[in-house]
């Protein structure tokens, strides 16, 4: 579904050429069973009470400007992100700009990503990281180094089979909104065609990351399983993770020349609301499994219609809050 997507669709939103990955992670809450707690672990809640709960690590590599889930993965709960965030980069491209945060910052891993041509932004921990700290000493904006692996990090490449040569790193300064600065590192040294400042707008895209495990669980009920066995929770994680990639799809390749003629005609930019495509795609994905297939394009005209008459508004950097809904008459 996802090659059909990438190869077909004209219109699949890249950056400088580059379709923009965001690696994260989350927890996921599962039922009790001994089964699950096995499999999974059981976590101790911080509460009066100290309630136990069972929880799973789970990872995605996310295409930030399409809205996809490339790849995802679901793990006890003690499994490290990094170690998640490895089981990725299988799943990426040649032409795929990696954006992760501080939790992703490793030697190892940095290096095994340059050793398969990938190009990455990460965020580095200033209090662990000595060039992070020294670049917001100085004042500069950015730096060019030669960093050199530690003893850990060498005996972590060994144990991997990887490449503990030194890795020529730029880190760049970047300012919050807060006003507060951090520093990224990345493979992308040519300061004429990335500038800092593009780097830091481009950390900034990652944000949909974060924001798809909120839907996920909310609008996918991702917490709310149908069974209390590794292979159900399995099972149900995998479907929600599809059913929101086949909306998102749907939507994309049935919506898009709609949307920009109404963004023409208007001051403000509106979107597919992406909350209804996943409500609506649970409709039309059983039927398309029940009716033959010529009668499919009608039913996804008409789920098309359906999102084009609630869209939302793009509000730019908008981080969480409510979202302004907007009905269309047929003529707008």
């Amino acid at each position: 579904m996802l090659d059909e997507f990438y190869q077909r669709y004209d219109e699949v939103k890249t950056w400088k050429g580059y379709r923009l990955v965001g690696i994260d992670g989350s927890t996921m809450q599962l039922p009790t069973s001994k089964e699950l707690i096995e499999d999974f672990g059981i976590f101790e809640t911080r509460t009066e009470n100290n309630r136990q709960v069972v929880l799973s690590r789970i990872s995605q590599a996310y295409d930030v400007l399409n809205g996809l889930t490339l790849d995802a993965k679901i793990a006890h709960y003690r499994t490290s992100e990094l170690s998640l965030a490895d089981g990725h980069i299988q799943s990426l491209k040649s032409n795929d700009l990696i954006l992760m945060d501080r939790a992703y910052a490793s030697f190892w891993f940095m290096s095994k990503l340059i050793s398969q041509n990938h190009s990455f932004v990460i965020r580095l921990k200033e209090r662990r990281w000595n060039i992070a700290k020294n670049l917001l000493q100085s004042g500069k904006t950015e730096e060019v180094h030669t960093i050199k692996p530690s003893s850990e990090a060498i005996k972590k490449c060994k144990q991997k089979g990887i490449s503990y040569e030194p890795l020529t790193l730029r880190i760049v300064r970047v300012k919050i909104e807060n006003g507060e600065d951090y520093v990224l590192i990345t493979n992308l040294v040519d300061t004429t065609k990335y500038t800092f400042q593009e780097l830091g707008d481009l950390y900034r895209l990652r944000w949909p990351t974060e924001e798809s495990f909120k839907h996920l669980k909310l609008r996918g009920e991702l917490e709310n399983l149908s069974g209390k066995t590794t292979l159900a929770v399995k099972q149900d994680f995998f479907r929600i993770i599809a059913r929101a990639n086949l909306s998102q799809i749907i939507s994309i390749a049935t919506t898009t020349n709609q949307t920009k003629n109404i963004n023409s005609k208007r001051k403000s930019d509106y979107q597919i609301n992406r909350q209804q495509a996943y409500r609506k795609s649970k409709k039309i994905i059983e039927m398309i499994e029940k009716i033959p297939y010529r009668k499919w394009l009608e039913k996804i005209k008409n789920f098309a219609n359906e999102l084009m008459r609630q869209l939302e508004i793009v509000r730019p950097n908008r981080k969480s809050g409510t979202v302004k809904y907007f009905v269309f008459d047929e003529g707008d």
